[in-house]
């Protein structure tokens, strides 16, 4: 149930257009999943997770929605959109556990309207892309 209220809280304070173009689905799905301890990524475990990432099946970190595809699919078929929602919820974790005051100014701003894009620049002094990178050479 907290997964779903996640998402309605955020469509309420975005607009549903925004919500879905504005922010990517790994954001959404990963934090619904992070607030809601875990549901949504049902039986993949994080090794499982991060022996799929490791070998270059992982979701892609995009920084802004995409309207036509809305959930980036995880190549390892044996978990299908579980695996999706497993590596979300790691690099959510991650993004929290490395400047928790930070992420929590992060989620502040997009709720506050500002583009995701540009919202992790000044907070984490790096892009979705590099953070990505850190968190993958972390593993």
């Amino acid at each position: 149930m907290l997964h779903e209220l996640s998402h309605i809280h955020l469509r309420q304070y975005l607009g549903n257009w925004r919500y879905v173009t504005g922010i990517p689905s790994w954001f959404t799905e990963g934090l619904a999943t992070f607030v809601s301890g875990g549901a949504g990524a049902g039986r993949v475990s994080e090794e499982d997770a991060k022996t799929s990432i490791l070998s270059g099946s992982h979701l892609l970190p995009h920084s802004t929605g995409q309207y036509f595809q809305r959930q980036e699919t995880v190549g390892d078929l044996r978990f299908g959109s579980f695996a999706f929602y497993r590596q979300s919820i790691m690099f959510v974790t991650f993004l929290e556990k490395t400047d928790p005051a930070g992420f929590q100014n992060v989620v502040e701003a997009i709720l506050s309207g500002q583009e995701f894009e540009t919202v992790w620049e000044p907070v984490y002094g790096a892009s979705v892309a590099d953070l990505w990178a850190t968190f993958k050479r972390n593993l």
